[in-house]
C-alpha cells in the first residue's frame, strides 16, 4: 500500500477541484489501495472521487462534501465525519469502526 502524504494530497486535491469546477483543466482523483491514515481532509469537497481500497484510518473528514464518490473496501476505523455529507456515495465493505457519524445522513444501504 502507498502511503500519501498530505502535501500530496492537497496538490491532487487542487487538481481535482480544477476537473471538477469544468475549466478543462486538472485531473479526477482517483486513488486505489493506498494508506491516508491520520490524514486532515476537514471542509474539503471530495465530491466524484475514487479511493477503493484505501486506508483512512484516524482520518479527519469533518464537514467535507464526499457525495457521489467511490470508497468501496476502505477502511475508516476511527475518523470523524461531524457534519460530513455522504449520500450518493458507495462505502460497500468498508469498515467505520469507531467513527463518529455524527449529524451525518449516509447513503441508502450503509448500516453502521
Amino acid at each position: 500500500m502507498t502511503k500519501i502524504t498530505q502535501a500530496e494530497f492537497d496538490k491532487r486535491l487542487e487538481l481535482h477541484r480544477l476537473w471538477r469546477d469544468g475549466l478543462g483543466l486538472g485531473v479526477r482523483l482517483v486513488i486505489r489501495d493506498s494508506d491516508f491514515t491520520g490524514l486532515s481532509t476537514s471542509n474539503n469537497v471530495l465530491r466524484n472521487c475514487v479511493f477503493t481500497g484505501c486506508d483512512f484510518t484516524g482520518s479527519d473528514f469533518t464537514g467535507c462534501d464526499l457525495r457521489y464518490s467511490d470508497f468501496t473496501g476502505s477502511d475508516f476505523t476511527g475518523c470523524d465525519f461531524t457534519g460530513s455529507a455522504l449520500r450518493y456515495s458507495d462505502f460497500t465493505g468498508s469498515d467505520f469502526t469507531g467513527s463518529d457519524l455524527t449529524g451525518v445522513i449516509l447513503p441508502t444501504g450503509i448500516d453502521i
